[in-house]
């Protein structure tokens, strides 16, 4: 997710008046992750730090005592020790 990703040329305002978007220009960057359950529910986070196997492995720790099927990609952090274990 990044702040410059979608131009932020056009906005809403009331007819004849013109619209007027104030930026600072700095952009920002986060990071996103999200799990669906088999019954619907969802859930996510937002994180501004890099996708570590401890981020990964805090994010599956939330659903502890349940059992827990994931199905992630090939990403390095998805098929690390800390996180097959």
């Amino acid at each position: 997710m990044r702040s410059d990703t979608a131009p932020p040329v056009r906005s809403w305002a009331p007819a004849g008046v013109t619209s007027l978007v104030r930026m600072n220009g700095r952009r920002f960057r986060g990071n996103v992750m999200s799990a669906v359950a088999s019954r619907g529910a969802l859930w996510f986070t937002v994180f501004p730090s890099r996708f570590t196997s401890q981020v990964f492995c805090a994010f599956l720790a939330r659903h502890a005592g349940r059992k827990v099927h994931v199905v992630a990609g090939r990403h390095p952090v998805h098929r690390s020790k800390a996180v097959r274990a």
